[in-house]
Formats: C-alpha cells, sequence, structure tokens
C-alpha cells in the first residue's frame, strides 16, 4: 500500500497544495497523479490527510473549558484571539487543512473512472469513489460550520457559502456558492457516498455505508430537518447499537476509553490546535461539571482533579491531543432523542435517552426518565445530556450553539473572564461566523463574511 511510488506520489501532491492558506496560490506545472485503483487507496488510507486535522476553531470558541491568564498568553494569536470571539480573528489552519483534503478527495474523484483495476475489482472502485465522496462531504460539512452563517429553517439565500471546489484542477476559478448551494452539495456528497460505499469495513478507519448515515444523521440535524436526521441514525442503530457500559471502564486510568472502542463510527481527530485544548492549559468549565450527579460515572470517565479543577481525559483518540473528531454511536442516540421530541414522539425520546444513560451510570443507581418530563422540559433535558455527553467532541458543540441560539428558550449568552476583563458572546453575533484568511480573499477576490 505505501510502495515506492506512492509514496513519491503523495509527497509530489504534497509539495503541490501545501501553503500558509489553502486556495491561496496557484502554483504551475503538471501534477504526477496516481494511475491505478490501488494507488489512490492509498491516498485515502493516508491517515494524516484523511482523518487528521479536523477543523478546530468551533471547539476553542465553545463553553465547555477555559483558561487561566498564564495559559492564554502562552498562546499564538489565532487560538488566542478565538477564546475570545475576536472580531478579526483568522482560522487559517483550518481552511488549509479542510481545503488541502478536499483537494486529494478531488484527485481521487477525477481519476478513479479511468483508473486500472490492477489487483483489485470493480467492487473496489465503487468504494474508493464512496470513500472520497464521503471525505469531501464531512469535510464541506466542518467548514460550512465555521465560514459560512447558521443555517435558518425557510431562510432566505445567503451569498456566504464556501467555494466549492469539484475538482483537482488548480487553475479552477474560484468564488463562493450560496449557503444553500453549499448544502445541497455537502447532501449530495455524503447521499451518494452512501449509496456506493460497502457495508462494514475491517475498522472504522474507512467509511462505510453506516458512517455516511450518521454523518447525513448529523447533517440534516444542524439543518433542522428532524424528520430525515431521525430517518437516517435509525439506518445507523439498525447496524451499531451497542453501547459501552461504563461500570466497566477503570475510571482512575489516564485514557478509559480504548481506541477504535464499539462505539466509534469514524476514527478521527481534530487539529492540535497549539495547545488550546490540551489538559495543561483547558480546565473544564464549572457550568459543566456542576451538571453531573455523583453517580453519574461520566465525571470520574470524562474528566480528572487537577489542584482545584478539573481537566478532560475521556477523548476516545487514548491520548491527551488532538481530541477526537469523529462519529460515533452515542451522538446517535442524542441525535434520535432530540428529534423524536421534536417530532412529538415523546415516548421512545425518552426510551432512546434511558437508554443510553443507564450505561453512563454507576449501576443500580440511575432512575429513568418518565412522564414528569415531557415537551420542552423533556427537550432541555435531552440537550443537557448531550451537552454532558458529547463536550470535548469536534463539530458537535459549536453547531449547537448556532442552531439553538434560533430558538429564544434555548439560547445562551458566552462569556470569558480573563486578565481582568470580561469577554461575551450574545446568540445571533456575526462572529459565530469565522472570517476567511485574508490571503485567500485578497487573491481570489472573494467577498469576505460581514462584521
Amino acid at each position: 500500500m505505501k510502495s515506492l511510488y506512492v509514496l513519491s506520489t503523495v509527497v509530489i501532491l504534497l509539495l503541490a497544495v501545501r501553503c500558509s492558506s489553502f486556495l491561496d496560490a496557484k502554483p504551475d506545472g503538471s501534477l504526477v497523479l496516481p494511475h491505478t485503483l490501488r494507488d489512490l487507496q492509498a491516498l485515502l488510507d493516508n491517515e494524516s490527510r484523511m482523518l487528521d486535522g479536523y477543523a478546530v476553531a468551533g471547539e476553542n470558541g465553545s463553553d465547555y473549558y477555559t483558561l487561566d491568564d498564564a495559559s492564554w498568553l502562552s498562546l499564538f494569536i489565532e487560538p488566542r484571539s478565538t477564546y475570545i470571539w475576536a472580531e478579526n480573528t483568522q482560522q487559517g489552519g483550518d481552511w488549509s487543512n479542510g481545503y488541502e483534503r478536499i483537494f486529494y478527495c478531488n484527485v481521487v474523484l477525477d481519476e478513479v473512472d479511468a483508473a486500472a483495476v490492477g489487483s483489485l475489482t470493480e467492487q473496489h472502485r465503487q468504494a474508493i469513489k464512496g470513500s472520497a465522496l464521503f471525505f469531501r462531504g464531512f469535510t464541506y460539512l466542518s467548514l460550512s460550520q465555521l465560514f459560512t452563517p447558521p443555517y435558518v429553517s425557510n431562510m432566505e439565500d445567503s451569498p456566504y457559502g464556501l467555494p466549492l471546489k469539484m475538482h483537482a484542477d488548480i487553475h479552477e476559478p474560484l468564488h463562493r456558492a450560496s449557503v444553500l448551494e453549499t448544502y445541497t452539495h455537502i447532501l449530495k456528497d455524503l447521499s451518494q457516498a452512501a449509496a456506493l460505499l460497502p457495508e462494514q469495513t475491517v475498522a472504522a478507519v474507512r467509511p462505510s455505508k453506516t458512517t455516511a448515515y450518521a454523518a447525513l444523521a448529523r447533517l440534516h440535524l444542524q439543518l433542522g430537518d428532524y424528520k430525515l436526521a431521525l430517518e437516517q441514525v435509525q439506518k445507523v442503530l439498525a447496524k451499531h447499537s451497542e453501547l459501552i457500559d461504563y461500570n466497566t471502564l477503570d475510571t482512575t486510568a489516564e485514557f478509559p476509553f480504548a481506541r477504535l472502542n464499539k462505539e466509534v463510527l469514524l476514527h478521527a481527530s481534530m487539529s492540535t490546535s497549539k495547545g488550546m485544548l490540551k489538559p495543561d492549559y483547558a480546565w473544564v468549565d464549572s457550568a459543566l461539571l456542576a451538571l453531573y450527579s455523583p453517580d453519574d460515572l461520566r465525571r470520574s470517565v470524562l474528566f480528572r482533579k487537577d489542584g482545584n479543577g478539573f481537566r478532560f481525559k475521556g477523548s476516545m483518540i487514548q491520548r491527551y491531543s488532538p481530541l477526537f473528531g469523529g462519529l460515533a454511536v452515542d451522538e446517535m442516540y442524542l441525535i434520535a432523542a432530540e428529534c423524536q421530541v421534536r417530532l412529538e414522539q415523546e415516548g421512545a425520546a425518552r426510551g432512546m435517552l434511558n437508554k443510553l444513560l443507564a450505561t453512563r451510570w454507576r449501576s443500580g443507581t440511575y432512575i429513568p426518565v418518565g412522564l414528569e418530563l415531557s415537551g420542552h422540559k423533556l427537550l432541555a433535558r435531552i440537550l443537557e445530556e448531550r451537552r454532558k455527553q458529547l463536550c470535548f467532541r469536534g463539530g458537535i458543540r459549536w453547531p449547537d450553539l448556532r442552531r439553538l441560539n434560533q430558538d429564544p428558550q434555548l439560547a445562551k449568552t458566552l462569556y470569558r473572564n480573563l486578565m481582568g476583563k470580561t469577554y461575551s458572546l450574545a446568540p445571533g453575533d456575526r462572529r459565530y461566523t469565522f472570517l476567511i484568511p485574508y490571503t485567500v480573499i485578497a487573491k481570489n477576490n472573494l467577498m469576505q463574511n460581514p462584521r
């Protein structure tokens, strides 16, 4: 898989596209392209490009952790400004990583139909094409939560969508699609991926149909289409519904979760964020900690005591940094429960929530949610459990804040106390959409996000 030829191909591609902000350079010359299915699969198996480096800016701006003054001062300017939601903060690393991954996907998609079969089969061709479509769609979904305005149901279309690169041609003109065009393209990529991918793969480092269904469930939830989101979750849970019983975990372990455990649907990680979310920097927010009851095992599985505060230790990557940025079964349970209560299927929503939480509490202590919770109170409980279960996960909390802020009953103003000053981020603030890197704007004559 990693032959000298393939490694050389990857290096040539890498040198052609690596720059301070991807899409701000237009190198000349022809690229040496892979020409067999095995070569294309090798590009997709390049873990550092396909599975690592997913967008982290939203996590840096989220509300489940705090920094002290000394830690904040030690950071580079980009994560430091993101932490306080500075108006002019850019996210060059997330932009570059995302579009570099999209470039790799487009190389595969441009070549896959004509690539020689070699030692593989036509079934492999379909799986390779589906994988490239999945990673492209999943990456655009991640980028859309940073660089496009929050989607509002029945909204007037906005011109501030993403630049949609459809081919690996580095001379292809670049322009911003509309928000509707952006989400339509993401939906198309992930739907086509689901049709092409195999039912299962040997490990969660390659996508399967279930992985694509999970990404579609997340997409439809973010768009507020609860019926379609629930349909996709049900497809996932029909194949992968098993949960980890937290009573079987060693709560004193440095890393309680096994890598590629049975809840992982896609193993992926966020960017390292230059130390921002590392446990030596980030303190778990006290308001989040207060939500866990004494018999809730997540308090000891996810966090460790450190002096007068707590640090996060519950990543499914089995190391402190980077953090998990993939897809998992527990997220699917919580998407299902939220969609069911919004669709007035409250009995099913309670059942889904109780099944999950029974595995998170000390044996014999969990009291199931019953008829005492209904309507908005039940929704609020589900969203609280979503916040508790999925903290420090890539691509979840920031999109949640963006979408939930559209409901006055669920909207939340964020605060940071730093260097004797209080910073805030109000619901609907334009800073929920980050600026595209200035170099990309200037060299491609793109519209910048409003401020």
